[in-house]
């Protein structure tokens, strides 16, 4: 809809407060809501560091429909192209990558 800016600080918001009042796993959707809207600003580095800046111990798919459980960050495998998303397997990739992550995929060279 147009309000990306206003959909970081919103997400930022949930964030910091899930981070201390809220739930690990409501903190990790949030970070990757947060993560994708930095990808669709076309900030592929701050999508990165969005997902591992805050727990590396929590962390969701990147894949919308996935199911919803949390990882740890070496459970999950990266985009093999732009090494900004995570996922928690092949079918997950695959489908994020129809879905949403293909308009917004670059390679490290074009970032």
């Amino acid at each position: 809809m147009g309000r990306l800016d206003e959909a970081v600080d919103q997400l930022q918001k949930a964030i910091d407060w899930r981070k201390t009042k809220g739930n690990a796993t409501d903190c990790a959707v949030s970070v990757e809501n947060l993560a994708q809207v930095w990808e669709a600003k076309g900030d592929l580095g701050k999508a990165l560091e969005t997902r591992v800046g805050y727990d590396v111990h929590h962390m969701v798919c990147g894949n919308d429909e996935c199911p919803g459980a949390v990882f740890q960050k070496s459970h999950l495998k990266t985009c093999g192209r732009c090494k900004s998303v995570f996922y928690c397997g092949a079918r997950c990739q695959k489908l994020d990558w129809k879905a949403r992550h293909k308009k917004y995929c670059k390679t490290s060279s074009e970032l």
